[in-house]
């Protein structure tokens, strides 16, 4: 399975739980801390595959958490995407998130990457590399983050 078609069947599981959808209306509003440019594909792709419409409200994070406080109840978001898994932590504490019990996001995404009680599943990952100069550190040194602090 390439990853688009891998991202289709996460978003497709998610819309499938989604209020909105049970309703039987083929669309789902997404709230998304990530680019436009950079998400706007993939979900028109995902639209182009399933049929289902996605309305895109973008934003800065902490600003999209604050609005589903807000918002509370009468959120039209059916789907939070953010930038990182303490923001989604703290989503879960604000009481903006529902659990979600999907067999296909178990499946798909190990449980170190997702919330024991479905509330966030993580999507992607990021590398956090230590760069250094040749000839003045010794690459030994540099084992962990804490090591930076030493030099």
């Amino acid at each position: 399975m390439s990853f688009p078609s891998k991202l289709t069947y996460l978003l497709l599981s998610l819309c499938l739980l989604a209020p909105t959808l049970a309703l039987g209306t083929e669309e789902v509003n997404l709230y998304s801390a990530r680019k436009e440019k950079l998400i706007k594909p993939l979900l028109d792709q995902f639209t182009e595959e399933t049929g289902i419409t996605v309305n895109l409200v973008t934003g800065k994070a902490d600003a999209l958490l604050q609005r589903l406080q807000s918002e509370g109840r009468n959120s039209p978001a059916d789907i939070l995407i953010t930038t990182d898994a303490g923001r989604l932590h703290r989503a879960k504490q604000a009481g903006v998130t529902q659990a979600v019990d999907s067999s296909v996001l178990n499946a798909l995404i190990p449980s170190s990457f997702r919330d024991p009680q479905g509330h966030w599943y993580g999507l992607s990952l990021r590398a956090r590399p230590i760069l250094y100069v040749k000839g003045k550190v010794e690459p030994s040194t540099l084992s962990s983050y804490e090591s930076l602090g030493k030099l």
